[in-house]
């Protein structure tokens, strides 16, 4: 999900509009085994991974620190629609779940963690069944493996965006 779209400011500001989206998006990706939604909350991104099948959401936080995150109960309406408008009203309600993942040495990289979660987890748990179980790791990420996640962004980058010279 578009993470401009599900962030905090934009749930306070329109949050019918974003449940609209929420539910078309889950609609729309239901045969996905996991949804990425990166999300940013009191100057800190976070991951949430929805798994629609398992009715479960892992939170990917990079700072594991008790938060009640806004987008908690917005995201649970969206579920509850999203099964209505597929004829089910069993099994609504979603399972939150801390993720152990990678912790930040510093306060300043949470979004370069984002992005290195969603890499591990689409090119080494894609196919996973239980991301608890599957991805656990606690040590923070090397500065190698902070600098990759750089590398495939700034090649992205240089690759896809024109320039007006």
């Amino acid at each position: 999900m578009c993470p401009e779209m599900i962030s905090a400011t934009m749930l306070k500001s329109d949050a019918d509009r974003i449940l609209l989206y929420m539910t078309r998006s889950m609609s729309a990706l239901s045969s996905k085994t996991f949804i990425l939604c990166p999300y940013y909350e009191k100057s800190h991104w976070m991951l949430l991974v929805l798994c629609l099948s398992k009715r479960e959401v892992y939170i990917f936080d990079s700072q594991q620190k008790k938060r009640n995150l806004r987008i908690k109960e917005p995201l649970n309406n969206a579920f509850r629609s999203y099964k209505r408008l597929g004829g089910q009203s069993k099994g609504t309600k979603l399972t939150w779940i801390p993720a152990q993942c990678a912790q930040q040495p510093g306060s300043l990289d949470c979004g370069y963690y984002v992005m290195r979660f969603m890499y591990d987890i689409i090119m080494n748990h894609g196919n996973s069944q239980d991301l608890t179980k599957d991805f656990s790791r606690t040590l923070p990420y090397s500065p190698e493996e902070i600098n990759e996640v750089k590398d495939f962004w700034a090649d992205y980058f240089m690759n896809n965006v024109e320039f007006l010279a």
